[in-house]
Formats: structure tokens, C-alpha cells, sequence
């Protein structure tokens, strides 16, 4: 359900955000029945609320591109992590296909294979919103050693 407010109670919301670090600014756009704030668009519906991604015009959307000398294990978990957020932050699912269909031009213009991209929209698709919501169980954390290093395309050859 929807909370009632004023365009005062929401513009105060944002300011009081913008007081507690000083280095961090968020702006938005406060609409009589919208709402858009750092990356989702807020409408009110049928006494509801219902999210979709919103990107600010100025917003590029760069993604890594395929042929980058990153770890391979990155390069297709990127996708999933991609479509896990629209997921996420579409509460329709006909907002997620639409901006589903559009990630998935940009990744594939991007060079990511259709294999990949097919995966981490299914993934996506069939992800409910709301449990991507709640925070997950993490499993004992084992010791790692960590060696830092300048990058250097050869750096899988070292195990």
C-alpha cells in the first residue's frame, strides 16, 4: 500500500538524505503520481507501488566489453548480476521482458555470446523480485590468501 504524503514529505525525504554524508548527493524527480530516485522509477497504481528501472538521460549504461582481459568467471557472471537487478527493480514482469530485451542488445553489442546472455536473462525471469529482496545466507567465509599485482594479460597462466 501506498503511504499518503506530500510533494514536501518526499522533497524533505530526499534533503534529509543528502545531509547524512557529505560526499554522496542524490537527486530526484517528484512527480504528482512518480517518483524517480538513483536508478528505479516509484509510480502509484491501483493503491499500490510499483517499481521499474529508470535511467537519468545523461546515463551511458556502459558495460565491460567481452574481448577485455578480465577473468572469464566475470565476464559470464556480469549478465546475471545484470538481469538479477532489473529483476529486482521491475515489480511487473512486463517492465523486466521489455527491459530485458534491451540489455540484452546492448550486452550482445558488447560482445557477449548468446549462450550467455540466454542464461542470465532465465535466471533473471524466473527470479521473484521480492525474495532478491531479502538478504541472503552466506556460508563460512574460508581464509583466502590474496596476492596483489600489476595486470598483465599472462596473469591466468599463474595458478
Amino acid at each position: 500500500m501506498t503511504k499518503s504524503g506530500t510533494r514536501e514529505d518526499a522533497t524533505t525525504f530526499v534533503e534529509w538524505l543528502n545531509a547524512l554524508n557529505p560526499f554522496l548527493r542524490f537527486t530526484s524527480t517528484i512527480g504528482d503520481i512518480e517518483l524517480s530516485f538513483l536508478d528505479l522509477l516509484i509510480a502509484e497504481k491501483d493503491g499500490f507501488l510499483k517499481t521499474e528501472v529508470f535511467y537519468k538521460p545523461t546515463d551511458r549504461n556502459n558495460l565491460l566489453q567481452f574481448q577485455s582481459f578480465h577473468p572469464r568467471s566475470l565476464k559470464d557472471n556480469l549478465p546475471v548480476g545484470q538481469f538479477l537487478r532489473l529483476r529486482r527493480n521491475c515489480s511487473e514482469l512486463a517492465h523486466y521482458t521489455k527491459r530485458a530485451k534491451k540489455l540484452t542488445k546492448k550486452l550482445r553489442a558488447k560482445g557477449y555470446l548468446a549462450h550467455i546472455t540466454r542464461r542470465a536473462e532465465k535466471k533473471g525471469r524466473f527470479s521473484h523480485g521480492y525474495l532478491l529482496l531479502q538478504p541472503s545466507e552466506r556460508s563460512e567465509k574460508k581464509e583466502r590468501l590474496i596476492c596483489v599485482t600489476t595486470f598483465n594479460p599472462l596473469s591466468n597462466t599463474v595458478n
